[in-house]
């Protein structure tokens, strides 16, 4: 474990003693929580071997990465009792030697007949108690302990934690690759043109450093090629060089490669194929939280809809939602009071949608959220998993920095890596250096073969 997460526990572990085994603590990272709950009951089966140790938690995805966490520890104790609150009786409070609760902000009435009622509890929220009066009650009888400001070095700490990366290859279809080799046999012929992408850029915009425009510039290079605007294109040398050199061919070309590599990436990025292959990643992990994450809207929306009619739950969070009419929880129309639209049905905005996907998400009646790279980062989830839909997107690290509100729960980070197989999305795999904190498993490893020499360009 990292040195600021070690402090960390440490100082909430003998804090927790000094406190005389009753105390509070606010933490929102789950790996943290995990190692501090493992950690706590260690110390107190070490004193007290036959203990009955109730750990108490919010929900069924919480008891079962704790459970699984404890386990994966050697801590197998039949004395050990994981339950959601939801299962917890007033007869249970007195059977426990200590009680450690995990994400009871919203059962706080639970909380504080558990908290008066044992000797040795650890209340662990997520975001903070509020200040009515059971929250009030609850740090009057649990002092809270204060860790200090460690967040940003935890945080950076989590980035890099260990990520335990799944790979899945799947093939274009053929009208697919027949555009996909013409995108390549057309890049590769600018390349070979034009010499290098800079070369490109100057040909489009020209060139600011030497204040060179781009018509100038493309005339420089027609003329190194030997091109003249008096080629007496009748002869085929001379044609060919026109055909090739030409500043008008210079200029369209230029334009068109960008418009190419990007028709190429949207190829591989949005393949339909790998629509069955996220579904059943899906069907098999179908307890977890699952984040799935496109680079582009209009293929996550393909994924909500695809995985939807073959049941399995799934909502999508970002910008390029599709208006929706609005109902209520018994499935009425939601009409608008008031203004020029009176009585006509209120439809909801991407905004609208988001706010309620997100809440949908969280409190369990969609196992499966759907985002772009570029949704708003505003996003507050814990998922188990992330399914990322395409190996040209950020890399996982990056993710967590940019969604810094999403709790990644498992420890090492489990992610699903959809790619195409020989395509520029396997040339990335192929050339990206693999880092210290990251285990690859190749699922596809007998199915497909790499090419080891391309030499296609990932633009």
């Amino acid at each position: 474990m990292n040195n600021p997460i070690d402090k960390y526990i440490n100082i909430v572990v003998n804090r927790f003693q000094q406190y005389k085994g009753k105390a509070c603590i606010i933490c929102n990272y789950d790996f943290i929580i995990d190692n501090i709950v493992k950690t706590v009951i260690i110390k107190f089966v070490n004193k007290r071997y036959n203990a009955i140790i109730g750990v108490i938690v919010d929900n069924y995805i919480t008891r079962s990465r704790i459970n699984a966490f404890l386990k994966q520890n050697g801590i197998d104790n039949n004395r050990i009792k994981i339950n959601t609150i939801d299962f917890i009786t007033e007869k249970e409070y007195y059977n426990y030697n200590l009680i450690i609760t995990v994400g009871l902000d919203k059962h706080l009435d639970e909380c504080y007949n558990l908290t008066i009622t044992n000797k040795f509890i650890l209340n662990i929220f997520y975001n903070g108690i509020t200040n009515d009066m059971n929250g009030f009650a609850i740090r009057n009888i649990a002092s809270t302990i204060l860790v200090g400001n460690s967040s940003n070095e935890i945080t950076n700490a989590l980035v890099y934690s260990p990520v335990e990366e799944h790979r899945y290859a799947v093939e274009l279809d053929e009208e697919d690759r027949q555009k996909y080799d013409e995108c390549i046999k057309y890049i590769n012929n600018c390349i070979s043109i034009f010499g290098d992408l800079n070369t490109i850029e100057k040909c489009r915009v020209g060139d600011n450093e030497n204040n060179i425009s781009a018509i100038t510039f493309r005339y420089n290079i027609a003329e190194q090629n030997g091109w003249a605007d008096n080629l007496d294109v009748t002869i085929p040398y001379l044609k060919q060089i026109d055909d090739t050199f030409n500043p008008n061919v210079l200029e369209e070309k230029a334009f068109n490669f960008y418009n190419i590599t990007r028709e190429r990436r949207n190829l591989v990025e949005n393949c339909k194929n790998k629509l069955d292959i996220i579904k059943t990643i899906c069907e098999e992990h179908k307890e977890d939280k699952i984040l799935i994450i496109s680079k582009h809207g209009e293929f996550a929306n393909n994924i909500t809809e695809y995985l939807n009619n073959n049941g399995i739950k799934c909502a999508g969070y970002h910008n390029e939602l599709k208006p929706v009419a609005a109902f209520d929880g018994n499935g009425i129309p939601v009409l608008i009071k008031s203004g020029e639209k009176k009585g006509q049905q209120k439809i909801l905005s991407h905004q609208a949608q988001c706010s309620a996907n997100q809440a949908l998400f969280n409190d369990g009646q969609v196992n499966v959220l759907s985002i772009k790279l570029s949704s708003n980062t505003k996003l507050n989830i814990a998922c188990n998993l992330v399914v990322l839909t395409s190996s040209l997107l950020d890399d996982i690290s990056d993710i967590k920095k940019r969604f810094c509100n999403v709790r990644f729960t498992y420890n090492p980070t489990i992610i699903y890596k959809v790619y195409c197989a020989n395509t520029i999305e396997q040339d990335k795999l192929n050339i990206t250096n693999t880092n210290h904190y990251t285990k690859i498993i190749n699922e596809s490893e007998d199915d497909i073969h790499f090419d080891e020499n391309t030499g296609n360009i990932i633009l």
